[in-house]
């Protein structure tokens, strides 16, 4: 914990704790030089119980409800009265309205995002965030926030891209059922040269995280329910990784196999009539496509990388006998510690860094986050895959 004129304190944070008092806790990112997390007392900045703050102080009009756009205006001026913590050009932060919002009764907690943009690209996994409490900034910090030194002009087009993927793959473009998006170009945070993952950062502060510029295409193949992205490199046409967009939750029950005198056992429910969304049935292993409580499913929202349905689709095709699967439950795909989601595909490969200080747990001190049900299915490693994506690092 740091309060004002400790000699420990980081330079970044010193007029920041003079000015408003209190106790923090400061968890510093050394890849950035910036602060991951910054949690305390609080800092007013809503009309709240937490504060004596009004309406007419923080330019919100009459009576009318606080929308997300007055949060980010209110944000972004305190970034910019300690712009030496944040170290990010204002016009190359945007709103992320998917993440950006309010909790709870009477919208007492709100959560602010502001993703990283690079050259107008989205700089994956990046952004400064806050966290509002009663009217009171109670968390806040930087995630991968760094200085971009690549371009963003990829020598390869989004259709050269794809093709890339869907080669190294095996799969044919007659097998692509539908294109669902030709091509998203984003930049990832990655692992400076010479680093292994899971190893903590030892090199310079400020100067840990490298670029790759990536197209993201998506698809559906044939005869095969699984819905596919892939990640290209823009200039090399690396395959960085293949993931399986859906949701998948499994129907199961306690059985006697053969009297009520035997001992109870659980099986998957095979080809069950489920009412989640719509009405759909479960495949022999009892899972389904999973579709959330609100009636649809974030598309944005990372899953692991799941190359069962393609290995299987792709199996079929050429005759050829499918591997045994491993099950493995728990592994999550983005930015596991800090929020809600789970390591990014590129941390499975080697290529993002995981924060060597992520906070645990990371609740909110002055209330709790509000999250929605999500479903999660089984997933399988793929040995054979994942040497192929391998060795296009090699």
């Amino acid at each position: 914990m740091y309060e004002a004129g400790r000699a420990d304190v980081p330079a970044e944070m010193s007029r920041f704790l003079s000015e408003q008092g209190g106790r923090w806790e400061v968890r510093w990112d050394a890849r950035s030089e910036r602060p991951h997390l910054v949690q305390g007392s609080g800092v007013p900045i809503l009309p709240g119980r937490g504060n004596r703050l009004t309406r007419a102080q923080v330019g919100i009009a009459g009576s009318r409800a606080v929308q997300v756009e007055d949060v980010e205006r209110l944000v972004r001026a305190f970034m910019a009265r300690y712009p030496e913590l944040f170290r990010i050009a204002p016009e190359n932060l945007r709103l992320d309205r998917a993440s950006s919002r309010p909790y709870g009764p009477e919208d007492r907690l709100w959560v602010i995002e502001l993703q990283q943009y690079h050259e107008g690209v989205p700089v994956d996994g990046a952004n400064v965030f806050f966290r509002i409490s009663h009217g009171n900034i109670v968390q806040f910090g930087c995630d991968r926030i760094a200085d971009v030194g690549i371009g963003a002009q990829p020598s390869l087009s989004a259709a050269d891209a794809r093709q890339r993927g869907l080669d190294t793959l095996g799969v044919a473009a007659t097998d692509v059922a539908k294109s669902l998006d030709q091509g998203t170009l984003k930049i990832y945070p990655v692992l400076t040269d010479g680093e292994r993952s899971g190893e903590r950062y030892g090199g310079l502060a400020g100067f840990g995280y490298a670029h790759r510029l990536v197209w993201e295409p998506s698809f559906r193949l044939r005869d095969d329910a699984g819905t596919y992205r892939v990640s290209v490199d823009a200039q090399t046409g690396a395959l960085l990784a293949a993931r399986d967009l859906n949701a998948y939750a499994t129907v199961q029950g306690g059985i006697y196999p053969t009297t009520n005198t035997d001992a109870e056992v659980t099986r998957p429910f095979s080809f069950a009539t489920v009412s989640n969304g719509g009405t759909k049935n479960t495949d022999a292993a009892g899972v389904y496509n999973y579709i959330g409580r609100h009636g649809h499913r974030d598309p944005e929202r990372p899953v692991l990388p799941d190359e069962r349905r393609l290995r299987r689709h792709l199996a079929v095709e050429r005759g050829g006998r499918q591997p045994q699967l491993r099950e493995q439950r728990g592994h999550g795909l983005h930015d596991a510690g800090r929020r809600r989601r789970g390591q990014h595909p590129c941390v499975a490969l080697g290529l993002l860094p995981p924060h060597e200080h992520q906070p645990e747990g990371d609740q909110l001190p002055a209330g709790q986050l509000v999250a929605e049900l999500q479903g999660h299915g089984q997933h399988e490693h793929q040995p054979d895959l994942q040497r192929v994506l391998e060795r296009q690092h090699a």
